[in-house]
């Protein structure tokens, strides 16, 4: 029994010992497509800001520049090159960060399209597959190209920015934009089966909408001003996916944590 009890003792100390000379540095990490302006730099200030390893992207990382200026200030967070809508620019970043826990995967790079082909009448369907490849296939694409990625992390997250006008309820009230709404609705639709299909790995597949938020997309739409401000929109969406649960993958949530009419 006493060498039993020495055995202990000792496994016990170099366990306490070894936890203070090799305290735990390890912080989470969140890959943000569309990280160069609006709400997805918003969301690389915010995370990076609480000592996250934050994975920011864009498609021309060079002209990025208020994206540089934040990892000159963080060195946690890193630029990465990534077009959603380009197969092989997902593969190579995929292969890049092969191996690597992602705890939150943040599907965030949108575009709005150009109004002025989005009405009855003046239709331009090559639009509406760039704005399809970009809102709808991006993200499918993004999430299963990092699926292992997220599936061996803490957290497990994949979110996805969804949007007011992919409301069947709310698209209704708004004019035009036609190509727009399709690819916000499609995407819900999409993430939602994602959603069910990843639960037996203990991934969460969150839908969240930023609100409307003052960005070069809203501008775009004729409704500039009119919105709050990205730090505030972040901020809300951040304290949503810190306080998620499998049970609010089955609806969309707004940035406010209320639910989106769906």
């Amino acid at each position: 029994m006493k060498y039993r009890a020495t055995i202990f003792v000792s496994v016990m100390f170099l366990l306490v010992f070894s936890a203070q000379v090799y305290p735990k540095t390890d912080s989470p990490t969140v890959l943000i497509t569309g990280s160069n302006r609006g709400i997805g730099l918003e969301f690389a200030k915010q995370y990076a800001e609480k000592g996250w390893k934050v994975i920011a992207t864009a498609r021309t990382p060079e002209k990025a520049g208020d994206l540089k200026h934040l990892a000159k200030i963080h060195p946690k967070l890193v630029i990465e090159q990534l077009d959603v809508a380009d197969e092989s620019s997902i593969a190579a970043l995929a292969k890049k960060y092969q191996g690597k826990p992602i705890d939150v995967l943040i599907n965030n790079a949108g575009i709005l399209g150009d109004p002025s082909v989005q009405k009855v009448g003046q239709f331009d369907y090559k639009e509406l597959d760039t704005v399809m490849a970009v809102n709808l296939l991006g993200p499918l694409r993004v999430s299963e190209a990092f699926v292992d990625n997220v599936a061996a992390s803490e957290q497990k997250k994949i979110i996805c920015m969804s949007s007011g006008l992919g409301s069947m309820v709310i698209s209704q009230l708004a004019p035009d934009l036609y190509f727009y709404k399709i690819s916000k609705a499609g995407m819900n639709i999409a993430m939602g089966s994602l959603a069910a299909d990843l639960r037996k790995r203990d991934i969460i597949v969150l839908r969240l909408a930023p609100g409307m938020v003052n960005t070069r997309i809203l501008e775009q739409s004729g409704m500039g001003g009119k919105g709050i401000e990205p730090h505030e929109s972040v901020a809300g969406m951040i304290a949503v996916i810190e306080k998620v649960t499998p049970e609010m993958t089955n609806q969309v949530y707004i940035y406010n944590g209320k639910t989106l009419p769906f």
